[in-house]
């Protein structure tokens, strides 16, 4: 009887939060869209677990979705001076961001770990194996990415490439050796090109957890998408997309 009436109760809240955000009639949608398969651009229009998601989440919510570029490195930024609603494309929870921001309930854990060229994997199998004189580690600027390499690397050389959709060709050309990244994005990759390896994916350096930024004023919002997010997920939803966009229900 007890369970029965908090469920209610709570559907009830639901409903009314609902009600009380639903008057803005559309939700802006912040990503930089160059993070595949969470947000990638395609003729202008973004798409990806995060975008798939958050199309769903309107459905469900009565919401229309608008659009914004932004970049990772004013991505917090760009969030917190009104330019959108939710920040997306596989955003990471932080310390830094969570001191300024909100995060909505966590669909998504990896972790950070190397990729390289298929033939060169032997020699990065390990942190220390990657932080050397003379090993080139690049990174796209202004996400976490980057913020793990300046924290954690003192002897490689960091090599910064801004456009994070062909930091791979970097690689592939020989003019870096590494790139430390999400898990998930290095598997991703590999499978889209076989001459680059994931090297160690189920043992990544780190564990992140990622989930969509809001802003502080927006605890209404969240509450709701994280009601529609775990339920969404005890029912299998965000295992299906992720299945659609990587091949794998989850690393």
């Amino acid at each position: 009887m007890k369970e029965s009436k908090k469920r209610y109760m709570n559907e009830l809240r639901e409903n009314l939060l609902l009600r009380m955000i639903n008057k803005r009639k559309i939700i802006r949608i912040g990503t930089p869209g160059d993070y595949y398969p969470f947000s990638c651009r395609r003729d202008e229009e973004p798409e990806g677990i995060d975008i798939d998601l958050l199309r769903n989440f309107a459905a469900y919510a009565g919401f229309s979705l608008k659009f914004v570029s932004t970049t990772w490195d004013r991505i917090l930024d760009d969030l917190l001076r009104g330019s959108f609603d939710i920040a997306a494309g596989g955003v990471a929870i932080s310390k830094q961001r969570r001191k300024r921001a909100l995060f909505s309930a966590t669909y998504f854990r990896t972790g950070k770990a190397p990729l390289t060229l298929a033939k060169n994997a032997h020699r990065y199998s390990t942190f220390e194996e990657i932080d050397r004189p003379g090993v080139r580690v690049i990174v796209n600027p202004g996400g976490t990415n980057e913020h793990f390499a300046r924290k954690r690397l003192q002897k490689a050389t960091l090599v910064v490439h801004i456009d994070n959709i062909t930091v791979f060709e970097k690689i592939l050309s020989g003019e870096a050796d590494v790139m430390i990244t999400d898990a998930v994005e290095a598997v991703v990759q590999e499978d889209k090109n076989p001459l680059l390896k994931a090297v160690n994916p189920m043992k990544p350096f780190t564990c992140s957890h990622f989930a969509f930024m809001l802003g502080e004023n927006e605890q209404y919002l969240k509450e709701v998408l994280d009601a529609w997010l775990v339920g969404h997920g005890r029912q299998g939803g965000i295992k299906k997309i992720i299945f659609r966009w990587t091949g794998r229900s989850i690393l």
